[in-house]
């Protein structure tokens, strides 16, 4: 039963989506629903989705494709990914950190990618659902917030200087 779902042409099975098996963590990292909500969208195909429109970016008239979109808002210069990788979005999604990273580089590289990776995943429903209000949910935060403040280590409260008694 497996191989017959696997082998149908637009269904993708969310655990297939990692490069090895274990717990997506899309489906435990710090998030709103929001996001959450679309980056499990992106995995399983379903965003974009809704009926095919033309582009209001290009007013391509064969509609927005994940393949057109991912040319036309540019996803593989603002998320700094290989023009060759066939899906930026899936990518950056499959590198996510199954734990806290220690390196500076690491949390450098997140803490950069991870709002704008939130801000496309936006702009995308945004083209789909044209009522929806832009970043809405981000009114008093900013995209990817959560994450991001659980990628850097906490801080230590300030030493208070002790003064020996005299």
């Amino acid at each position: 039963m497996h191989a017959i779902y696997c082998n149908r042409r637009n269904n993708i099975l969310l655990s297939r989506c990692r490069p090895r098996p274990s717990v997506d963590p899309v489906l435990w990292l710090p998030m709103t629903r929001m996001e959450r909500s679309r980056c499990i969208r992106w995995r399983l195909g379903w965003l974009p989705g809704g009926k095919p429109r033309s582009c209001p970016r290009c007013a391509n008239a064969r509609g927005t494709t994940r393949t057109h979109l991912i040319e036309c808002l540019n996803l593989h210069i603002r998320l700094n990914v290989d023009p060759q990788t066939p899906d930026p979005i899936s990518y950056v999604l499959n590198m996510l950190p199954m734990s806290r990273p220690n390196a500076h580089t690491r949390q450098r590289y997140w803490t950069h990618t991870w709002p704008i990776l939130c801000d496309i995943l936006d702009e995308l429903e945004s083209i789909h659902h044209p009522d929806y209000v832009r970043s809405s949910i981000y009114r008093n935060s900013t995209p990817g917030q959560d994450f991001v403040e659980w990628l850097l280590p906490p801080t230590l409260p300030p030493l208070i200087p002790t003064t020996l008694p005299q």
